[in-house]
């Protein structure tokens, strides 16, 4: 069971955490000490239980705010960027605050306790809340509700290329402030497959976890996708070639270190794999569907490479920066391992999103098309056609595969 406790006095979560420990030994508990550290954390991460003060830090460093907690919670309940937990429980050890808060935030999701160190009531209300939520985690898995959802980096050229499929796309719907959701249906020669599409507001993995996070759990997907754009390694592809990530890592993980009066970084990449599953059917597809890929290629009708292009099966690192220098992308190769295949902004913060989900558990994958090399020559050039590229390979795999999705 997952707790996140919000609290800046020590004394005080050190007694939270010990009576939880004593409740049940084996939870999963971590600690924030101010507002703006545990909105990160919630804007990436699902927590059966958040324990929150009412008097916090807006930010490290900052003195408390009477308030700052009610301001926390109003936050993550009305804006739709966080994951909200399941339960809210608010310890204060002020009775002024109590009697003022504990009629407007006092309902079934939250509730108010006094917190004492002589009295032994909120320890009391902590064991109910857990030992119902513990017997509650015997549910039956979920099932899925919608089978694709399908996010890009960007609305244009990436999410527009997507857009162009016939998929029987409804008007876009405004899920919160920075959403816009499409539906539609993809109707295959066996099967009829609901989507659920949108684009990131920036690029970036942070910006794809949080909203990959955020839509799994609204939507509940069975296959989550990331369409789109990537560059590719000069001496293994082509302009035009896809890439499935098969892994992904990001090359900014590691330890800033000195060593001989020079600082130096030292990687430390996590990979994430999608299943063989999905890299059993792209073999198929690579081997059986040539013609059908000659086909796509040859419909493009704007400026396009000469050669057809191959579908890779690899490796991808993933990082927050736009890289056109090949110095730098030949030394993310040395660590990453001499079999990368390119280089994007967004896939790790989806198959971070997606690892973490598992009731239901989503499959998910990533298909991005070659647009550039990350060397000193990148450019827009290619960009529109590789994004016709990735979503249109995507349509591929579906219409191929209905039958075993």
């Amino acid at each position: 069971m997952n707790i996140i406790l919000i609290e800046d006095t020590n004394q005080k979560s050190h007694a939270i955490v010990n009576a939880l420990k004593e409740i049940k030994s084996d939870l999963n508990i971590k600690l924030f000490t101010n507002a703006k550290d545990a909105k990160d954390e919630l804007k990436v991460k699902k927590y059966d239980i958040a324990i929150v003060d009412l008097s916090l830090p807006k930010f490290l460093g900052a003195d408390p705010v009477e308030n700052g907690g009610y301001c926390l919670l109003t936050e993550i309940l009305d804006s739709g960027l966080y994951v909200k937990p399941n339960k809210i429980i608010c310890l204060t050890e002020h009775s002024d605050l109590l009697n003022d808060y504990k009629e407007i935030i006092s309902d079934d999701l939250i509730t108010i306790h006094q917190f004492s160190y002589s009295d032994d009531k909120w320890k009391a209300v902590l064991k109910k809340e857990i030992e119902r939520k513990a017997t509650k985690l015997i549910e039956l898995p979920k099932e899925y509700e919608v089978d694709f959802l399908v996010i890009s980096a960007l609305k244009e050229p990436e999410f527009s290329s997507l857009l162009k499929l016939k998929y029987n796309w409804k008007e876009p719907e405004l899920i919160d402030d920075s959403s816009i959701v499409y539906s539609g249906t993809i109707a295959t020669p066996n099967k009829n497959f609901s989507i659920k599409a949108t684009y990131q507001d920036r690029m970036g993995s942070v910006s794809s976890s949080i909203i990959t996070t955020k839509l799994i759990n609204k939507y509940s997907p069975k296959y989550v996708v990331m369409v789109g754009i990537c560059a590719g390694d000069q001496d293994a592809t082509n302009i035009g070639d896809i890439i499935l990530a098969k892994s992904t890592s990001s090359w900014e993980s590691g330890k800033w270190v000195r060593e001989d009066k020079t600082r130096k970084f030292k990687y430390d990449p996590h990979h994430i794999y999608i299943s063989s599953k999905i890299t059993g059917l792209f073999d198929m597809l690579s081997a059986n569907n040539r013609k059908d890929i000659f086909s796509i290629h040859d419909d493009f009708p704007s400026e396009k490479p000469s050669n057809v292009p191959k579908i890779h099966i690899g490796a991808i690192a993933c990082g927050s920066s736009v890289i056109a220098e090949n110095t730098l992308y030949n030394d993310i190769k040395d660590i990453q391992g001499r079999k990368l295949l390119g280089i994007d902004m967004e896939s790790y913060g989806l198959y971070a999103a997606c690892d973490s989900i598992n009731n239901p558990k989503p499959e998910f994958f990533c298909i991005k098309s070659i647009c550039d090399f990350a060397n000193e020559a990148k450019n827009d050039n290619y960009q529109h056609y590789s994004s016709y590229i990735s979503a249109s390979i995507f349509d591929l795999f579906v219409n191929t595969f209905d039958t075993r999705l």
